[in-house]
């Protein structure tokens, strides 16, 4: 229930480059995590572990010889995207400390890992609650997957060979001209029975008035 809202937002305004990594240029993934003692966690001062921001990735500065490592999984298990992190100051000579990471969003993602300067995982996190393509080569419209957002499923090809599922059908539209029509046939019939009334109305008094003449 937590990402609806997001993913949502997500749905109209994510877009993608050409190929198997659909890099995205306007949302990525802050990950609020804590180490300790060579363990990587969440950051139990934050209630998720990771959120997706709007906004540009700009990829970090490396200012260590030895940096971390976190690469995004897709649900395909093709790997998305690897950067290289600098832990932070905050780690240098501790055994403890925050660490707050930005990666790139993508919307068929599954998992985020993250290793250390070892290249041994540290974490594993999923993050297929806020991704939306499943890479099934089907362009499923029903899930928001359209040729701008989700462009693994949604190729020119694909789009060919989508049937509209029920609930997009010309049912609605059906609907919609049935109850223009019921509109308008009942202000016409509202017309027709104010129209006999006022006729009704003139007559009786046109017969008063020729009364009073006679």
């Amino acid at each position: 229930m937590k990402k609806i809202f997001l993913i949502l937002s997500l749905l109209l305004s994510v877009t993608f480059a050409r190929g198997d990594i659909a890099q995205p240029d306007s949302y990525y993934y802050q990950f609020h995590l804590y180490y300790n003692n060579g363990a990587l966690m969440a950051d139990r001062d934050f209630e998720y572990i990771y959120d997706v921001i709007p906004g540009l990735y700009v990829q970090p500065e490396i200012q260590t010889a030895y940096p971390y490592i976190a690469e995004v999984i897709s649900v395909k298990g093709v790997k998305l995207t690897e950067i290289k992190f600098d832990p932070g100051l905050t780690l240098v000579g501790k055994t403890a400390g925050k660490l707050v990471i930005a990666l790139p969003y993508f919307a068929n993602a599954k998992d985020v890992n993250i290793y250390d300067n070892q290249e041994k995982i540290l974490i594993s996190i999923p993050v297929g609650e806020t991704s939306f393509c499943n890479d099934d080569k089907i362009c499923d419209s029903d899930v928001g997957e359209n040729y701008n957002n989700c462009l693994n499923d949604c190729t020119s090809s694909s789009l060919l060979a989508v049937t509209p599922s029920p609930s997009t059908m010309a049912a609605p539209e059906t609907g919609k001209t049935s109850s223009l029509l019921s509109a308008i046939l009942y202000i016409l019939g509202g017309l027709v029975i104010a129209g006999g009334y006022f006729g009704w109305r003139w007559y009786q008094k046109r017969n008063f008035n020729n009364n009073i003449i006679q």
